[in-house]
């Protein structure tokens, strides 16, 4: 069975970005993950918009609380999730 992957338009993009910045006027929107937020930027530097806020990486998405507890465990946490050393 054939897969397709759909990218959101140029128009779409600029849209849920706006959406997602959540009346914060200093950034330009949220993404779940640093990656995805170096994607964004470099297809709309493409597109010829500069560089001119940053984007908020979502502290409450699944990848960012993952990457919290395998920092807590590699510095020897017993309780990732209520390590203060990392939240």
């Amino acid at each position: 069975m054939p897969y397709f992957i759909s990218r959101p338009t140029s128009r779409e993009l600029r849209e849920n970005l706006r959406a997602s910045a959540r009346g914060d006027s200093r950034v330009r929107g949220r993404t779940r993950t640093t990656e995805e937020a170096h994607d964004i930027a470099r297809r709309l530097e493409r597109e010829g918009e500069a560089f001119t806020k940053p984007f908020w990486v979502d502290d409450n998405a699944p990848e960012s609380r993952q990457a919290r507890i395998e920092i807590a465990q590699r510095i020897g946490s017993t309780d990732p999730e209520r390590d203060e050393r990392y939240m």
